[in-house]
């Protein structure tokens, strides 16, 4: 009975070893991925001068639009969903393990869209180094 015992300790520990790494996914291209990284494309092409107010006050420089991508390197996705949880820990939510992460310049805009407030998506704002510049709901 001792040898099923220490192999389910032994499962579950290597379980919670990978969980604690964080090993995240980067969201695809799908179509709600697609129109965050189109909304952000958008606001930067306004020329409302209180959408670029929006986005300064939030830490969004205006850069080219044509440089906003949506962010496919496992390890950046890796940082920003860390910085994202702890930012919405406050929430309750289970998060889902994989992000959407839009660069803009040097931050980047980071969803987990199982991650709501009210109704509204929260989306994260993080500088380079990974440190909440905002809390946004979008």
């Amino acid at each position: 009975m001792r040898y099923p015992i220490r192999l389910l300790a032994l499962v579950l520990s290597l379980l919670a070893a990978n969980a604690a790494r964080g090993d995240a996914q980067c969201r695809s291209a799908d179509s709600s991925g697609t129109t965050m990284l189109e909304k952000y494309k958008s606001n930067l092409r306004s020329t409302d001068p209180y959408m670029r107010l929006a986005l300064n006050r939030n830490g969004i420089s205006q850069v080219d639009p044509n440089t906003v991508v949506l962010v496919t390197d496992r390890n950046v996705c890796s940082k920003a969903m860390k910085a994202y949880n702890t930012a919405a820990s406050g929430n309750h939510v289970t998060p889902s393990g994989s992000v959407y992460v839009v660069k803009i310049g040097t931050v980047y805009v980071v969803k987990d869209p199982v991650q709501t407030s009210t109704g509204w998506d929260l989306e994260v704002v993080l500088d380079s180094q990974f440190k909440v510049v905002a809390k946004l709901l979008a």
